[in-house]
């Protein structure tokens, strides 16, 4: 098992945070946010570093991709989010830079943006910022 430390740089090493608004008739404002982070090891690290983030309250989910020669871990319940983003500093080198955009859009989760009429506009807005930028 790994200390909360050793945790926080094994997330800021290897996580990855992927948040998408996907299309869904059987909801009411025919769309809905998902989110996720993902971490990708070397497969000996897989356990060791599921035990430490259980240890730490954050529930994980094992899961074999089709291209990958070994599995990710996957930290998708809200709460466990909260957790991850709250561990590691943001603003800090990452492997990923999308680290303040998916906070600002966790935070309008929270808020419960996404259950109004108009809320997938505002999500959109903060999604579309990066490729705005570089254009």
């Amino acid at each position: 098992m790994y200390t909360k430390g050793q945790v926080e740089g094994i997330l800021i090493f290897t996580a990855r945070p992927t948040f998408k608004i996907v299309n869904s008739s059987s909801h009411k404002n025919g769309w809905v946010p998902r989110y996720h982070i993902a971490l990708r090891v070397v497969e000996r690290f897989i356990e060791p570093v599921r035990q430490s983030l259980s240890y730490l309250d954050i529930h994980t989910r094992r899961e074999r991709e089709r291209t990958r020669h070994t599995d990710t871990i996957f930290i998708t319940r809200r709460e466990s989010i909260r957790k991850v983003t709250e561990m590691i500093p943001i603003n800090a080198v990452n492997r990923s830079s999308d680290w303040e955009k998916f906070v600002k859009l966790m935070e309008m989760i929270d808020e419960k943006i996404h259950l109004k009429d108009d809320g997938r506009y505002e999500f959109e807005v903060i999604l579309n910022e990066k490729q705005n930028g570089e254009t």
